[in-house]
């Protein structure tokens, strides 16, 4: 059976989707997923998530229904549409910032120094640090209006209003902060300091970049379509919401398209592909359990570790009849990394 919880208050509704994960054999645990969404900000991809459980299908299996309920409520969904939507607007930008005569390389490094600043201030907004949860969004606002009022230049709004955000509200500097409407010098006085360096002027800050209103407001049309959360997932509980992780994972991909952007000796640094790096884990544990585990055969932790989870039931049944399960347990608790 499938259940839809709506839960709602004055401000939010939220959609739970229960599921089953297989815990050992004959037993499942229960898995929660959740789709919060605002209903003042409703988001692109929260509209997109709901339609696509839309179903029709008279005919149709279960198990057809709780496919498309696992492919609506994908968290791993909206990561991978996240993150080509940010190749696509990252490539946008880094393209125009080479159009202005600055270096392949320094196009490159700005613009994803850039992109992690403003996805940084969506986390940080949704902390309900900024005063407004969608402090980007209200800013680019108060700067249209105050640009169609002639109170601010066209095309300022990188080079005047979010340099200041950056470098004077976040560096504990709000008496440099300079040529902004009262209201807005106010709220971003009042930021707390960050000192975990994304805010720190670097050498890329020096280039002479220009970002035009046009292209800031492609920027932050990609942003506003995602729902952000502050929370990592926990085993049993994922919310339909692109989490702090991203910032690692855009930076650790872009890295690995490297062919793409330089000539290798360019970049000087390369993540290893995240396939190679399970890769490696999953070996590095089979390795520690045949040895922590002797008396089982090495052969039984390499189908028990790298077999999909629909291939396991005969793995599974070995350590079953054997009664292994609390050994491996207490190899594993064991385990440092």
């Amino acid at each position: 059976r499938f259940l839809l919880i709506l839960t709602t208050d004055y401000q939010q509704i939220t959609f739970v989707f229960p599921d089953y994960e297989k815990k050992e054999t004959g037993s499942h645990k229960l898995k929660l997923t959740k789709l919060i969404i605002d209903k003042k900000e409703v988001h692109y991809t929260d509209i997109q998530t709901l339609s696509n459980i839309f179903y029709t299908g008279d005919e149709a299996s279960w198990r057809d229904v709780w496919k498309k309920w696992k492919e609506a409520f994908s968290v791993e969904r909206v990561t991978i549409d996240f993150f080509e939507d940010y190749k696509n607007t990252f490539f946008k930008l880094r393209d125009a910032l080479n159009k202005q005569n600055i270096s392949r390389k320094d196009s490159h490094e700005f613009t994803l120094q850039f992109l992690n600043r403003v996805m940084f201030i969506y986390f940080i907004s949704k902390k309900d640090w900024l005063k407004y949860p969608k402090f980007m969004a209200w800013l680019w606002r108060t700067y249209l209006e105050n640009r169609n009022k002639g109170k601010s230049e066209k095309d300022s709004f990188y080079n005047v209003w979010l340099t200041q955000v950056f470098f004077n509200a976040f560096n504990n500097r709000a008496s440099e902060i300079t040529k902004l409407p009262e209201e807005v010098k106010k709220t971003i006085s009042d930021f707390p300091f960050l000192n975990g360096g994304l805010f720190s002027r670097t050498d890329k800050d020096k280039l002479n970049v220009k970002i035009s209103d046009e292209m800031f407001r492609h920027i932050l049309e990609f942003f506003e379509k995602y729902n952000f959360t502050i929370k990592e997932d926990m085993p049993l509980e994922s919310e339909v919401a692109v989490d702090p992780q991203m910032l690692g994972y855009v930076y650790e991909s872009l890295a690995n398209v490297a062919e793409e952007i330089y000539d290798r000796n360019d970049m000087g640094i390369f993540y290893t592909p995240r396939v190679e790096v399970d890769f490696m884990c999953r070996r590095a544990l089979v390795e520690y359990l045949a040895k922590q585990l002797p008396e089982i055969p090495k052969e039984k932790f390499y189908h028990l570790i790298f077999e999909p989870m629909e291939n396991k039931e005969k793995i599974e049944g070995y350590f079953q009849k054997e009664k292994l399960w609390n050994t491996l347990e207490e190899a594993l608790e064991n385990l440092s990394v």
